[in-house]
């Protein structure tokens, strides 16, 4: 009887090792995605920074070309609703959305 009260404890022993290292591992990944993550979002907001910087300059120097204050200013908005119409055409996509799961899921 003795032999298999500890043949049970070995395996609950094991089993609560292996839970805490199942434990620490999903706490390494999740420390590793949750950088990447701040990462994307500070260089997401810098680009949007470099873009929003990048219009004005350019909407400026159109205001400077054409013989008005304004249509520098429309120009460059009309090209940013162009360019969000079709990111929002393309994440709507369903070859996008496959290639995306695809890359994150890393299947090729």
């Amino acid at each position: 009887m003795s032999l298999v009260i500890n043949l049970i404890d070995k395996v609950t022993e094991l089993v609560k090792l292996k839970v805490e290292q199942v434990k620490v591992e999903l706490k390494g990944q999740a420390a590793v995605v949750l950088s990447k993550l701040i990462v994307f979002f500070v260089i997401a907001l810098l680009i949007t920074f470099a873009f929003f910087f990048l219009g004005l300059a350019l909407a400026f120097y159109l205001n400077s070309v054409l013989p008005s204050t304004f249509w520098g200013f429309a120009i460059v908005g009309g090209i940013a609703i162009i360019i969000s119409v079709g990111l929002i055409i393309l994440a709507r996509s369903e070859a996008f959305n496959q290639a995306i799961k695809n890359n994150i899921l890393g299947n090729d």
